[in-house]
Formats: structure tokens, sequence, C-alpha cells
């Protein structure tokens, strides 16, 4: 694999990034407990929302090795 790609090192920097980390772990706190305990249309918006932050940085980072 080569590390040396402009297009991998800016995928993976996005995924570094603080955001994307928290978006993470928003998506697992708001599926994982507050569905459960909250369950509501918000509930579904926010997961939702936190899933399209961080899911574009996941698949350029997989092409990018293409």
């Amino acid at each position: 694999m080569n590390f040396n790609n402009k297009i991998v090192q800016n995928s993976l920097r996005c995924l570094q990034h603080p955001a994307t980390w928290l978006s993470i772990v928003f998506l697992f706190v708001n599926d994982h407990f507050l569905k459960a305990v909250y369950p509501s249309w918000i509930t579904g918006k926010l997961s939702d929302f936190a899933g399209l932050f961080f899911f574009p940085f996941i698949v350029a980072a997989g092409l990018s090795f293409l």
C-alpha cells in the first residue's frame, strides 16, 4: 500500500480529526443508549446525521487504496 499518495493521506487525516471521532462516539451512544431510553424520530435523525458525517471519510479512505 502506498501511504505517500496525497489522497490516502488526506483521507486518513480526515478520519483522525476529533470531530470524526466525536461523531462516531455520538452514533454509538445514540444507537445503544438514547434510542432505548428515549425512542423518537429525533434520535433516528441524530443517528442519520452522525453517520453521514463520518461515512464519506471511510469510503474515501477505502477507495483511495484502489
